[in-house]
């Protein structure tokens, strides 16, 4: 007469069951930590998508500027703005700083003569180009005799890009025209614009 030993066989049973699975509580840790390295892989590559955005727009505003003397070179002049204090944009387009009213950065009476004219494939748009986080780019041409609200401070030191001061007196350094943008990052060796931080000044030529 043969018996079967049940207690071992149960044993047997369980240690394969043990062998095949995880438990609730493994599952849950598992799952903790693939939760984890998703988090810091996805946010390291947004920090490096955002540094890649910062280095495009100088990249692309300097590229603007080289354009920007070709065309003086053959017209003895940078691209106009249409009217006082009117700033062309991108499209972050809509504002200026007296009326609230803004023309288009591509406006053909401004910086579109630089497309027409074949002296840039076509004009830069900041990678975000969102108002409302101050993430677009702007050019104004700086007529003898206008005044605009901005100022450019680098190394402790502010100057007017209109050569006007607070006070009105005429004699401080004039500049061609000025473009702004903005950084979401890095911090560039750049004049800042009405001293904000990572909002920068790109000056044409002192006159």
């Amino acid at each position: 007469m043969f018996f079967i030993n049940k207690s071992k066989k149960y044993s047997n049973t369980l240690a394969i069951s043990k062998a095949k699975g995880f438990s609730f509580i493994e599952l849950l840790v598992v799952m903790l930590v693939i939760s984890i390295v998703t988090i810091v892989v996805l946010a390291i590559l947004e920090k490096t998508r955002v540094k890649s955005r910062d280095s495009q727009r100088f990249t692309e505003l300097r590229q603007l500027q080289t354009a920007m003397e070709l065309y003086r070179t053959d017209n003895s002049s940078y691209p106009t703005t249409s009217t006082l204090n009117t700033y062309s944009i991108d499209g972050c387009r809509g504002f200026d700083s007296t009326s609230g009213t803004g023309s288009d950065w591509g406006n053909m009476d401004s910086l579109g003569r630089l497309v027409s004219g074949g002296y840039i494939k076509s004009l830069p748009v900041d990678p975000v180009n969102l108002a409302a986080k101050g993430l677009c780019y702007t050019y104004t041409y700086l007529r003898t005799g206008e005044n605009i609200p901005w100022t450019c401070t680098k190394d402790g030191s502010m100057f007017d890009p209109d050569g006007i001061d607070d006070s009105g007196w005429t004699g401080a350094q004039k500049y061609e025209y000025i473009i702004t943008f903005s950084t979401e990052a890095n911090d560039l060796q750049l004049p800042l614009l009405n001293n904000t931080p990572k909002t920068y000044c790109l000056m044409g030529p002192a006159v």
